[in-house]
Protein backbone atom coordinates (compact mmCIF):
# COMPACT_ATOMS: atom_id res chain seq x y z
CA UNK A 1 0.00 0.00 0.00
CA UNK A 2 1.26 3.11 -1.04
CA UNK A 3 0.53 6.69 1.27
CA UNK A 4 -0.82 9.25 -1.07
CA UNK A 5 0.19 12.85 -0.58
CA UNK A 6 -1.41 16.06 -0.51
CA UNK A 7 -1.93 17.97 -1.46
CA UNK A 8 -28.51 12.21 -10.44
CA UNK A 9 -30.71 8.88 -10.67
CA UNK A 10 -33.15 7.02 -13.21
CA UNK A 11 -36.20 5.08 -12.62
CA UNK A 12 -34.73 1.64 -14.63
CA UNK A 13 -37.21 -1.14 -16.00
CA UNK A 14 -35.21 -4.38 -15.38
CA UNK A 15 -36.03 -8.22 -16.00
CA UNK A 16 -35.53 -8.31 -12.08
CA UNK A 17 -37.25 -6.31 -9.25
CA UNK A 18 -37.13 -2.88 -9.78
CA UNK A 19 -34.94 -0.82 -6.70
CA UNK A 20 -35.47 2.56 -6.72
CA UNK A 21 -32.65 4.13 -5.11
CA UNK A 22 -33.28 7.64 -2.91
CA UNK A 23 -31.59 9.99 -4.99
CA UNK A 24 -32.41 11.81 -8.07
CA UNK A 25 -31.63 12.68 -11.77
CA UNK A 26 -29.68 15.38 -11.92
CA UNK A 27 -31.96 18.66 -12.07
CA UNK A 28 -31.77 22.19 -12.10
CA UNK A 29 -31.19 23.50 -8.10
CA UNK A 30 -32.39 27.06 -9.88
CA UNK A 31 -34.72 27.99 -12.37
CA UNK A 32 -35.65 31.92 -13.01
CA UNK A 33 -37.52 33.50 -16.01
CA UNK A 34 -37.20 37.00 -15.73
CA UNK A 35 -39.23 38.30 -17.99
CA UNK A 36 -42.96 37.54 -19.01
CA UNK A 37 -43.99 36.11 -22.21
CA UNK A 38 -43.82 38.23 -25.11
CA UNK A 39 -41.12 39.83 -24.17
CA UNK A 40 -37.57 38.88 -24.60
CA UNK A 41 -36.43 35.60 -22.94
CA UNK A 42 -33.85 36.25 -19.69
CA UNK A 43 -34.06 33.53 -17.79
CA UNK A 44 -30.92 31.35 -15.36
CA UNK A 45 -30.72 27.67 -14.60
CA UNK A 46 -28.18 25.93 -12.18
CA UNK A 47 -27.62 22.51 -12.16
CA UNK A 48 -25.66 21.10 -9.73
CA UNK A 49 -24.08 18.00 -11.82
CA UNK A 50 -23.53 15.15 -9.10
CA UNK A 51 -26.12 14.54 -5.88
CA UNK A 52 -24.07 14.93 -3.65
CA UNK A 53 -21.13 17.76 -1.83
CA UNK A 54 -18.10 15.70 -1.26
CA UNK A 55 -16.31 16.49 2.68
CA UNK A 56 -13.49 18.44 0.58
CA UNK A 57 -12.30 19.52 -2.94
CA UNK A 58 -14.84 21.55 -5.45
CA UNK A 59 -18.45 21.22 -6.54
CA UNK A 60 -19.28 21.24 -10.12
CA UNK A 61 -22.22 23.52 -10.89
CA UNK A 62 -23.39 24.27 -14.48
CA UNK A 63 -24.95 27.58 -15.35
CA UNK A 64 -27.35 28.99 -18.20
CA UNK A 65 -28.12 31.92 -19.32
CA UNK A 66 -30.56 33.05 -21.75
CA UNK A 67 -30.23 36.13 -22.75
CA UNK A 68 -32.29 37.61 -26.21
CA UNK A 69 -32.18 41.27 -24.80
CA UNK A 70 -30.56 44.37 -26.69
CA UNK A 71 -28.06 44.87 -23.61
CA UNK A 72 -25.51 42.69 -22.25
CA UNK A 73 -25.61 41.60 -18.48
CA UNK A 74 -23.68 40.00 -16.15
CA UNK A 75 -25.14 37.70 -13.30
CA UNK A 76 -22.95 37.41 -9.84
CA UNK A 77 -22.95 34.48 -7.88
CA UNK A 78 -21.81 34.07 -4.03
CA UNK A 79 -21.01 30.96 -2.41
CA UNK A 80 -20.62 30.21 1.49
CA UNK A 81 -19.63 26.71 2.49
CA UNK A 82 -19.93 25.63 5.71
CA UNK A 83 -19.31 22.19 7.80
CA UNK A 84 -21.75 21.47 10.35
CA UNK A 85 -21.85 19.20 14.01
CA UNK A 86 -23.58 18.83 17.05
CA UNK A 87 -21.38 20.35 19.02
CA UNK A 88 -22.65 23.72 17.11
CA UNK A 89 -18.65 24.90 16.26
CA UNK A 90 -18.36 24.66 12.50
CA UNK A 91 -16.09 26.77 9.64
CA UNK A 92 -17.25 28.32 6.50
CA UNK A 93 -15.58 28.98 3.12
CA UNK A 94 -16.92 31.81 0.69
CA UNK A 95 -15.97 32.43 -2.60
CA UNK A 96 -17.86 34.77 -5.70
CA UNK A 97 -17.70 34.42 -9.29
CA UNK A 98 -19.40 36.40 -12.13
CA UNK A 99 -20.67 35.51 -15.12
CA UNK A 100 -21.22 37.39 -18.66
CA UNK A 101 -23.93 37.02 -21.17
CA UNK A 102 -23.72 39.30 -24.28
CA UNK A 103 -27.16 40.40 -25.72
CA UNK A 104 -28.82 37.63 -27.58
CA UNK A 105 -27.23 34.68 -26.93
CA UNK A 106 -26.89 31.64 -24.46
CA UNK A 107 -23.98 31.40 -22.09
CA UNK A 108 -23.31 28.03 -20.46
CA UNK A 109 -20.33 27.49 -17.71
CA UNK A 110 -19.25 25.23 -15.28
CA UNK A 111 -18.52 26.31 -11.97
CA UNK A 112 -16.32 25.04 -9.73
CA UNK A 113 -17.15 25.78 -6.07
CA UNK A 114 -14.61 25.18 -2.97
CA UNK A 115 -15.70 23.43 -0.43
CA UNK A 116 -14.51 23.63 3.47
CA UNK A 117 -12.55 21.04 4.19
CA UNK A 118 -14.26 18.89 6.96
CA UNK A 119 -12.32 18.34 10.10
CA UNK A 120 -15.08 17.02 12.21
CA UNK A 121 -15.38 14.02 14.17
CA UNK A 122 -18.33 12.02 15.09
CA UNK A 123 -21.67 11.54 13.92
CA UNK A 124 -24.77 13.39 12.85
CA UNK A 125 -22.38 16.22 10.72
CA UNK A 126 -23.06 17.56 7.38
CA UNK A 127 -21.57 19.93 5.16
CA UNK A 128 -23.68 22.73 3.68
CA UNK A 129 -23.66 24.87 0.38
CA UNK A 130 -25.27 28.29 0.46
CA UNK A 131 -25.93 29.61 -3.20
CA UNK A 132 -26.60 33.19 -3.77
CA UNK A 133 -27.74 34.87 -7.36
CA UNK A 134 -27.41 38.42 -7.42
CA UNK A 135 -29.39 39.13 -11.28
CA UNK A 136 -28.66 42.55 -13.05
CA UNK A 137 -31.65 44.93 -11.99
CA UNK A 138 -34.12 44.95 -11.80
CA UNK A 139 -34.59 41.73 -11.74
CA UNK A 140 -34.79 40.05 -8.25
CA UNK A 141 -32.17 37.56 -6.78
CA UNK A 142 -32.31 33.61 -5.87
CA UNK A 143 -31.42 31.98 -2.77
CA UNK A 144 -30.49 28.20 -2.60
CA UNK A 145 -28.85 25.76 -0.35
CA UNK A 146 -27.53 22.02 -0.75
CA UNK A 147 -26.97 19.74 2.36
CA UNK A 148 -25.02 16.10 2.67
CA UNK A 149 -24.51 14.35 5.86
CA UNK A 150 -21.75 12.40 6.35
CA UNK A 151 -19.43 10.06 8.51
CA UNK A 152 -16.16 10.82 9.32
CA UNK A 153 -15.15 7.11 8.29
CA UNK A 154 -16.75 6.71 5.03
CA UNK A 155 -15.01 7.98 2.06
CA UNK A 156 -16.73 10.29 -0.66
CA UNK A 157 -17.77 8.51 -4.15
CA UNK A 158 -19.75 9.48 -6.89
CA UNK A 159 -21.47 6.52 -9.33
CA UNK A 160 -22.97 6.68 -12.24
CA UNK A 161 -26.90 6.69 -12.39
CA UNK A 162 -26.85 3.37 -14.26
CA UNK A 163 -25.39 1.53 -10.93
CA UNK A 164 -27.32 4.00 -8.59
CA UNK A 165 -30.46 3.74 -10.03
CA UNK A 166 -30.29 0.06 -9.72
CA UNK A 167 -28.23 -0.33 -6.12
CA UNK A 168 -28.55 2.70 -4.23
CA UNK A 169 -30.59 1.80 -1.28
CA UNK A 170 -29.51 -1.46 -0.99
CA UNK A 171 -25.86 0.33 -1.21
CA UNK A 172 -26.66 3.20 1.34
CA UNK A 173 -27.84 0.22 4.06
CA UNK A 174 -24.54 -1.53 3.60
CA UNK A 175 -22.40 1.17 3.72
CA UNK A 176 -24.52 2.39 7.25
CA UNK A 177 -23.79 -1.15 8.45
CA UNK A 178 -20.24 -1.05 7.12
CA UNK A 179 -19.72 1.91 9.92
CA UNK A 180 -21.51 -0.17 12.78
CA UNK A 181 -25.54 0.52 12.95
CA UNK A 182 -27.83 -1.86 14.63
CA UNK A 183 -29.96 -3.48 11.92
CA UNK A 184 -33.66 -1.98 12.74
CA UNK A 185 -31.69 0.72 15.33
CA UNK A 186 -33.62 3.68 14.85
CA UNK A 187 -32.08 6.53 12.75
CA UNK A 188 -29.93 9.19 13.67
CA UNK A 189 -29.25 7.11 16.68
CA UNK A 190 -25.10 6.51 17.80
CA UNK A 191 -25.04 2.74 18.60
CA UNK A 192 -21.07 2.30 19.64
CA UNK A 193 -17.54 3.58 19.74
CA UNK A 194 -17.88 3.98 15.53
CA UNK A 195 -21.40 2.39 15.36
CA UNK A 196 -23.93 5.41 12.87
CA UNK A 197 -27.29 5.16 11.81
CA UNK A 198 -27.83 7.78 9.61
CA UNK A 199 -30.86 9.95 8.85
CA UNK A 200 -29.62 10.66 5.26
CA UNK A 201 -26.04 9.30 4.96
CA UNK A 202 -25.88 7.64 1.03
CA UNK A 203 -23.50 5.41 -0.11
CA UNK A 204 -22.39 7.84 -2.92
CA UNK A 205 -23.00 10.66 -5.52
CA UNK A 206 -24.70 10.11 -8.78
CA UNK A 207 -24.07 11.64 -12.22
CA UNK A 208 -24.73 11.31 -15.53
CA UNK A 209 -21.96 10.25 -17.50
CA UNK A 210 -22.83 12.65 -20.31
CA UNK A 211 -23.07 15.85 -18.54
CA UNK A 212 -20.06 15.48 -17.12
CA UNK A 213 -17.19 18.00 -16.42
CA UNK A 214 -13.64 18.48 -18.48
CA UNK A 215 -11.85 19.57 -15.00
CA UNK A 216 -10.26 17.30 -13.01
CA UNK A 217 -10.55 19.75 -10.20
CA UNK A 218 -14.42 18.84 -10.28
CA UNK A 219 -13.77 15.06 -8.70
CA UNK A 220 -10.76 16.15 -6.23
CA UNK A 221 -13.11 15.97 -3.42
CA UNK A 222 -14.14 12.68 -4.47
CA UNK A 223 -12.30 9.44 -3.40
CA UNK A 224 -14.04 7.15 -5.91
CA UNK A 225 -15.91 6.56 -8.86
CA UNK A 226 -18.03 3.58 -9.56
CA UNK A 227 -19.73 3.01 -13.73
CA UNK A 228 -19.74 1.02 -16.33
CA UNK A 229 -17.60 0.88 -19.58
CA UNK A 230 -20.84 1.68 -21.35
CA UNK A 231 -21.09 4.94 -19.01
CA UNK A 232 -17.20 5.35 -19.32
CA UNK A 233 -17.40 5.61 -23.41
CA UNK A 234 -20.65 8.11 -22.89
CA UNK A 235 -18.27 10.53 -20.88
CA UNK A 236 -17.50 13.27 -23.13
CA UNK A 237 -13.76 13.40 -24.33
CA UNK A 238 -12.74 15.90 -22.20
CA UNK A 239 -14.48 14.55 -18.62
CA UNK A 240 -12.90 11.45 -19.28
CA UNK A 241 -9.23 13.22 -19.52
CA UNK A 242 -10.35 14.65 -16.86
CA UNK A 243 -11.26 11.65 -14.81
CA UNK A 244 -7.90 9.96 -16.10
CA UNK A 245 -5.85 13.03 -14.30
CA UNK A 246 -8.05 12.78 -11.07
CA UNK A 247 -7.07 8.41 -10.99
CA UNK A 248 -3.58 9.57 -11.48
CA UNK A 249 -3.64 12.17 -8.41
CA UNK A 250 -4.82 9.50 -6.00
CA UNK A 251 -8.44 8.71 -7.39
CA UNK A 252 -9.35 5.22 -6.62
CA UNK A 253 -11.56 4.46 -10.35
CA UNK A 254 -13.76 1.10 -10.51
CA UNK A 255 -15.37 0.15 -13.73
CA UNK A 256 -17.85 -2.51 -14.39
CA UNK A 257 -17.64 -4.57 -17.78
CA UNK A 258 -20.11 -6.02 -19.94
CA UNK A 259 -17.56 -7.52 -21.93
CA UNK A 260 -15.21 -9.73 -20.78
CA UNK A 261 -12.87 -8.47 -23.59
CA UNK A 262 -12.90 -4.95 -22.43
CA UNK A 263 -9.21 -4.23 -20.81
CA UNK A 264 -7.71 -1.42 -19.34
CA UNK A 265 -6.27 -0.65 -23.15
CA UNK A 266 -9.21 -1.04 -24.91
CA UNK A 267 -10.55 1.77 -22.69
CA UNK A 268 -7.85 3.67 -22.84
CA UNK A 269 -6.90 4.04 -19.48
CA UNK A 270 -3.59 2.15 -19.64
CA UNK A 271 -2.06 1.91 -23.47
CA UNK A 272 -0.13 -1.48 -23.60
CA UNK A 273 -2.30 -3.13 -21.47
CA UNK A 274 -3.79 -5.75 -23.20
CA UNK A 275 -5.23 -8.11 -20.79
CA UNK A 276 -4.86 -6.34 -17.90
CA UNK A 277 -8.02 -5.60 -15.35
CA UNK A 278 -6.31 -3.95 -12.45
CA UNK A 279 -3.10 -1.37 -12.58
CA UNK A 280 -2.09 1.02 -9.86
CA UNK A 281 -1.44 4.37 -11.81
CA UNK A 282 0.21 7.30 -10.47
CA UNK A 283 -0.56 7.68 -6.84
CA UNK A 284 -4.55 6.39 -8.20
CA UNK A 285 -5.85 2.88 -8.63
CA UNK A 286 -7.75 1.21 -11.24
CA UNK A 287 -10.02 -2.07 -11.58
CA UNK A 288 -11.88 -3.74 -13.95
CA UNK A 289 -14.77 -6.05 -12.32
CA UNK A 290 -17.78 -8.13 -13.68
CA UNK A 291 -21.07 -6.30 -14.11
CA UNK A 292 -23.90 -8.64 -13.91
CA UNK A 293 -26.82 -8.83 -16.30
CA UNK A 294 -29.13 -8.08 -13.74
CA UNK A 295 -27.07 -4.90 -13.08
CA UNK A 296 -27.43 -6.13 -9.32
CA UNK A 297 -24.80 -5.72 -7.76
CA UNK A 298 -23.52 -7.61 -4.13
CA UNK A 299 -23.91 -4.78 -1.64
CA UNK A 300 -21.76 -5.38 1.18
CA UNK A 301 -19.18 -6.84 -1.67
CA UNK A 302 -19.33 -3.89 -3.26
CA UNK A 303 -18.93 -1.79 -0.01
CA UNK A 304 -15.65 -4.11 0.94
CA UNK A 305 -14.39 -3.45 -2.39
CA UNK A 306 -14.42 0.54 -2.25
CA UNK A 307 -12.55 0.24 0.90
CA UNK A 308 -10.16 -2.08 -0.23
CA UNK A 309 -9.19 0.01 -3.56
CA UNK A 310 -9.58 3.78 -1.75
CA UNK A 311 -7.01 1.58 1.00
CA UNK A 312 -5.00 0.77 -2.29
CA UNK A 313 -4.28 4.94 -2.92
CA UNK A 314 -3.32 5.75 1.05
CA UNK A 315 -6.86 6.23 2.42
CA UNK A 316 -9.89 8.52 1.80
CA UNK A 317 -9.52 12.46 1.60
CA UNK A 318 -10.93 13.88 4.20
CA UNK A 319 -9.41 11.56 6.69
CA UNK A 320 -6.33 11.70 5.83
CA UNK A 321 -6.34 15.97 6.53
CA UNK A 322 -7.54 15.24 9.67
CA UNK A 323 -5.18 12.40 11.17
CA UNK A 324 -2.23 11.84 9.04
CA UNK A 325 -0.39 15.29 10.26
CA UNK A 326 -1.39 15.12 13.81
CA UNK A 327 0.68 12.79 15.63
CA UNK A 328 3.75 13.15 13.50
CA UNK A 329 4.92 15.41 10.35
CA UNK A 330 8.14 14.78 9.40
CA UNK A 331 8.24 17.89 6.97
CA UNK A 332 6.78 19.35 10.09
CA UNK A 333 9.60 18.74 12.18
CA UNK A 334 11.85 19.70 9.89
CA UNK A 335 11.02 22.49 9.56
CA UNK A 336 11.10 23.07 13.47
CA UNK A 337 9.68 25.29 16.09
CA UNK A 338 10.38 29.03 16.50
CA UNK A 339 10.90 30.27 19.96
CA UNK A 340 8.80 33.19 21.37
CA UNK A 341 10.99 35.90 23.19
CA UNK A 342 7.99 36.42 25.67
CA UNK A 343 10.87 38.70 28.35
CA UNK A 344 11.22 41.32 26.03
CA UNK A 345 7.03 41.94 25.47
CA UNK A 346 6.64 41.19 29.74
CA UNK A 347 9.74 43.74 29.99
CA UNK A 348 7.60 46.44 27.67
CA UNK A 349 4.35 45.89 29.62
CA UNK A 350 6.41 46.38 32.69
CA UNK A 351 7.96 49.44 31.86
CA UNK A 352 4.60 50.63 30.37
CA UNK A 353 2.72 50.25 33.07
CA UNK A 354 5.72 51.78 35.56
CA UNK A 355 5.28 55.09 33.08
CA UNK A 356 1.66 55.21 32.25
CA UNK A 357 0.88 54.99 36.15
CA UNK A 358 3.45 56.40 39.15
CA UNK A 359 5.82 58.16 37.06
CA UNK A 360 2.91 59.84 34.71
CA UNK A 361 0.93 60.79 38.02
CA UNK A 362 3.89 61.92 40.27
CA UNK A 363 6.08 62.76 37.39
CA UNK A 364 4.90 64.26 34.52
CA UNK A 365 1.58 65.51 35.83
CA UNK A 366 1.95 65.97 39.33
CA UNK A 367 -0.22 68.01 41.49
CA UNK A 368 -1.36 71.00 39.94
CA UNK A 369 -0.62 69.54 36.40
CA UNK A 370 -2.78 66.97 35.91
CA UNK A 371 -4.50 68.30 33.07
CA UNK A 372 -1.04 67.14 31.31
CA UNK A 373 -2.36 63.71 31.84
CA UNK A 374 -4.56 64.43 28.64
CA UNK A 375 -1.75 64.77 26.79
CA UNK A 376 1.12 62.65 28.75
CA UNK A 377 -1.05 59.66 28.68
CA UNK A 378 -1.44 59.02 25.53
CA UNK A 379 1.80 59.93 24.10
CA UNK A 380 3.17 57.14 26.57
CA UNK A 381 0.47 54.66 24.70
CA UNK A 382 1.54 55.46 21.76
CA UNK A 383 5.07 55.20 22.50
CA UNK A 384 4.75 51.49 23.74
CA UNK A 385 2.33 50.82 20.83
CA UNK A 386 5.67 51.23 18.57
CA UNK A 387 8.02 49.60 20.87
CA UNK A 388 5.88 46.67 20.30
CA UNK A 389 5.63 47.42 16.70
CA UNK A 390 9.63 46.85 16.51
CA UNK A 391 9.67 43.80 18.84
CA UNK A 392 6.93 42.17 16.32
CA UNK A 393 9.06 43.07 13.36
CA UNK A 394 12.06 41.87 15.16
CA UNK A 395 10.73 38.70 16.03
CA UNK A 396 8.67 37.85 12.57
CA UNK A 397 9.88 39.81 9.91
CA UNK A 398 8.19 40.79 6.97
CA UNK A 399 6.70 37.94 4.49
CA UNK A 400 7.74 34.41 6.05
CA UNK A 401 9.17 31.42 5.49
CA UNK A 402 8.41 27.61 4.81
CA UNK A 403 9.71 24.43 3.46
CA UNK A 404 8.20 21.75 0.92
CA UNK A 405 7.82 18.77 -0.23
CA UNK A 406 6.72 17.67 -4.09
CA UNK A 407 6.77 14.63 -5.99
CA UNK A 408 6.50 15.25 -9.87
CA UNK A 409 5.52 12.32 -12.14
CA UNK A 410 6.11 12.41 -15.51
CA UNK A 411 3.64 10.04 -17.73
CA UNK A 412 4.76 9.19 -21.39
CA UNK A 413 2.66 11.76 -23.19
CA UNK A 414 4.59 14.61 -21.75
CA UNK A 415 1.91 15.04 -19.20
CA UNK A 416 2.89 15.79 -15.50
CA UNK A 417 1.06 14.73 -12.50
CA UNK A 418 2.46 17.19 -9.51
CA UNK A 419 1.48 15.99 -5.65
CA UNK A 420 3.16 18.85 -2.97
CA UNK A 421 2.69 19.31 0.75
CA UNK A 422 4.24 22.11 2.21
CA UNK A 423 4.15 24.11 5.82
CA UNK A 424 4.91 27.85 6.10
CA UNK A 425 5.37 30.56 8.90
CA UNK A 426 4.31 33.80 8.43
CA UNK A 427 5.20 37.49 9.82
CA UNK A 428 3.73 40.75 9.01
CA UNK A 429 1.77 40.42 5.48
CA UNK A 430 1.71 43.51 3.46
CA UNK A 431 -0.90 41.32 0.99
CA UNK A 432 -2.51 38.15 1.63
CA UNK A 433 -3.71 37.22 -1.52
CA UNK A 434 -1.82 34.72 -4.24
CA UNK A 435 -2.66 33.16 -7.39
CA UNK A 436 -0.50 29.73 -8.90
CA UNK A 437 0.73 29.11 -12.53
CA UNK A 438 -1.63 25.83 -12.67
CA UNK A 439 -4.91 24.89 -11.81
CA UNK A 440 -4.76 23.26 -8.40
CA UNK A 441 -6.48 21.81 -4.89
CA UNK A 442 -5.35 22.98 -1.82
CA UNK A 443 -6.51 22.42 1.30
CA UNK A 444 -5.12 22.89 5.22
CA UNK A 445 -4.88 20.36 6.85
CA UNK A 446 -5.30 19.62 11.27
CA UNK A 447 -1.98 19.75 13.11
CA UNK A 448 -1.55 18.67 16.34
CA UNK A 449 -2.10 21.42 19.33
CA UNK A 450 0.76 23.76 19.84
CA UNK A 451 1.29 27.53 20.84
CA UNK A 452 0.93 28.19 17.68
Amino acid sequence: MRNRILILLALAALDAPLQVANAQVSRALIRETYNAKGKPAISLEVTPLLTQLPSSGYFPLRVKITNDSKVNRTWMFGFTSRDFNPDGEGNELKSEFSVKCDSQSVAEVDLLVPLISVFHYGYQASIGLEIEVSAPAPFQSSRETISTEFHHDWPSVMCSETIHSRNGNKLDKAAETSLGAYPGSPPGVFTGSSGYVGMGLEFGASFSPKSMPDDWRAYSGYDACLLTDDDWNDLPVGARSALRKWNRLGGALLVYTTNPATDLNSLGLEKGAVGAFRADLGWGSVRLQSFPDSGLLKAEETVELVRDIIDRTGGHRARNLRSNFRPHWPLQSAFGEKPFRIAFFILVLVIFGILVGPVNLFVFARAGHRHKLFVTTPLISLGASAVLVVLILFQDGFGGRGQRLVLHEVGPDNTAYISQEQIARTGVLLKTGFTTSEHGYLSPVMLANSRW
